[in-house]
């Protein structure tokens, strides 16, 4: 090969190499959507999906004003790994909203939405719309302190 030729081989080698990309880690699936509550959008939450085989760094975002997220994986990479996800959710608390934040904004969601989470969502190569539809149960209603006032 001379000298030419092999030059040409290193480009046109470190060319491929840029193309394919030099990223580290592994591999990502984008992944947006929109968090509701009863029908109603959920702003502000918190939404982390951590991979369930093996387990590994998660990605994670906070909903907008009107409960759309986007993953982050890092500052400068958005998404999460491809595979199965054990999804958590967490609602913004009081302190954490800003002024004037809607109603919607202040609810409890239940463990089975975070804590103790139920929701496995696989996020493909490419992108990943993934939307939650969230059922909370009416928590003002007062319960009877015993089976005698539940009775009358």
């Amino acid at each position: 090969m001379t000298s030419l030729s092999f030059r040409r081989f290193a480009a046109a080698a470190g060319l491929a190499l840029l193309a394919t990309g030099c990223q580290r880690g592994p591999e990502l699936g984008t992944v947006a959507g929109t968090i509701k509550v009863n029908g109603a959008p959920l702003p502000f939450a918190y939404v982390r999906f951590d991979p369930v085989d093996p387990p590994r760094v998660y990605g994670s975002a906070y909903a907008d004003s009107n409960g759309h997220y986007e993953l982050k994986f890092t500052q400068t990479r958005d998404g999460a790994p491809v595979g199965k996800h054990r999804v958590s959710i967490t609602a913004a608390r009081g302190d954490e909203l800003p002024e004037g934040a809607p109603a919607e904004a202040r609810v409890r969601l239940p463990s089975n939405y975070n804590e103790s989470s139920d929701l496995v969502r696989e996020v493909k190569s490419g992108h990943n719309e993934i939307d939650f539809e969230l059922v909370v149960k009416a928590t003002n209603e007062k319960k009877p302190r015993d089976r005698r006032q539940a009775l009358r």
